[in-house]
């Protein structure tokens, strides 16, 4: 076994810099994720399966944010102040109900795809590049973020049909921060 490690292969003057550009964005989105799934889940404590899938959801948002340590060690990081004004515009104001439980994961949907969308960005430029390393971690949680986005697609179509075919309980208001009924 050869204990002398291979020297990295040199990227192309600028690449270290727009990897590092990308690890900072998807870094930001999968923080931003993982904080909103949690919100959610606090918020709808009393669905269960909102609840209870939207802590998984977070754990898995977490560990794609681990696995990015190894990488910005190599690469750097950069920031990801676009992804903080996508952030405030999402999840505002109280949500109840049924109504409220959908506007929240339609939210968490747009999160994941952003960040579905960056680690694609990742993906693909890392096989161009060649990098082994990148290509394997973006893969994996590229994967993490297409599951994210198939189970919120599931809870969407699942609760669709009670907010809007059921008539709310005397005591549920009927009201939504982006739904205005005349």
């Amino acid at each position: 076994m050869n204990d002398v490690e291979t020297p990295r292969r040199r990227l192309p003057e600028g690449a270290a810099k727009h990897v590092a550009h990308y690890l900072g964005a998807v870094a930001g989105a999968e923080r931003d994720l993982r904080e909103a799934l949690i919100l959610v889940a606090e918020r709808h404590a009393d669905n269960y399966e909102l609840s209870h899938g939207a802590s998984t959801l977070a754990i898995w948002s977490r560990d794609n944010i681990d696995s990015l340590r190894a990488l910005t060690a190599t690469y750097g990081t950069g920031t990801d102040e676009p992804g903080d004004a996508f952030r405030s515009a999402l999840l505002i104001g109280p949500r109840e109900g049924v109504i409220g439980e959908l506007a929240d994961v339609c939210d968490l949907a747009a999160l994941a795809q952003r960040a579905e969308m960056l680690w694609t960005v990742l993906v693909q430029g890392a096989k161009e590049l060649r990098e082994d390393t990148l290509i394997d971690v973006a893969s994996l949680a590229r994967e993490h973020s297409r599951r994210q986005l198939a189970w919120l697609r599931t809870i969407l179509e699942h609760e669709a049909p009670d907010a809007i075919a059921l008539l709310p309980r005397a005591a549920e208001p009927l009201r939504s921060p982006s739904v205005t009924i005349a």
